[in-house]
């Protein structure tokens, strides 16, 4: 890649291209005096030449986020994080437009969160489900691309926080393991299971 990264999100594009953004790039001297750089630049793989490109750069650096290739070909990133431990959870969402090569601000979450999954519905809307805001959390959001908002869909019924999640075939979301931690202290890894539909 033209730039190192770590917690970047990764995103296969309708024109064969993957596109790679943000993420954060440590510095200092480890284990006490690192510094954590979050990055706003995003590239792009093309395995046709098996090379890599820069492209637009996100409007708010950002790592841990999720990225949904929506129905008209954008891809939404939101959410994530641009600060240390237990800090800098992020609302702000943006769109990347592969056309432009630009990334623009869109709605923001109505919860911050990190650790979360999204996956475009039949709808065309994107669920965000759970994640972590100093702590696990259960809320789910849906964005309509229509309108470019959040709005808080139905809870979880276990908060949790780097689970798997699965896009059904008949539609509902699946919504496993993971773990539960709350206000920093750890609570337990989860084998519970839920679905969303």
């Amino acid at each position: 890649m033209k730039v190192a990264r770590a917690g970047p999100s990764s995103t296969l594009l309708p024109n064969g291209k993957v596109l790679i953004a943000g993420g954060v790039f440590y510095t200092g001297t480890p284990p006490y005096n690192l510094v954590a750089n979050f990055l706003a630049s995003a590239e792009l793989y093309d395995p046709a030449t098996g090379s890599f490109t820069l492209t637009g750069s996100l409007k708010t650096a950002r790592a841990g986020q999720s990225a949904t290739v929506l129905g008209n070909g954008n891809v939404l990133l939101a959410a994530g994080q641009n600060g240390g431990a237990n800090a800098g959870y992020l609302a702000s969402a943006e769109l990347y437009n592969p056309a432009t090569g630009k990334f623009t601000v869109t709605g923001s979450l109505n919860t911050p969160r990190i650790l979360h999954k999204a996956h475009l519905l039949a709808s065309g809307d994107v669920l965000i489900v759970a994640g972590n805001h100093f702590g696990s959390i259960a809320s789910t959001e849906l964005y309509n691309p229509s309108t470019g908002t959040f709005t808080n869909g139905p809870s979880l019924n276990t908060p949790r926080q780097g689970h798997a999640s699965a896009l059904l075939t008949n539609g509902q979301v699946l919504a496993a393991g993971g773990y539960e931690s709350q206000l920093g202290s750890y609570v337990g890894y989860l084998a519970s299971a839920e679905l969303f539909h």
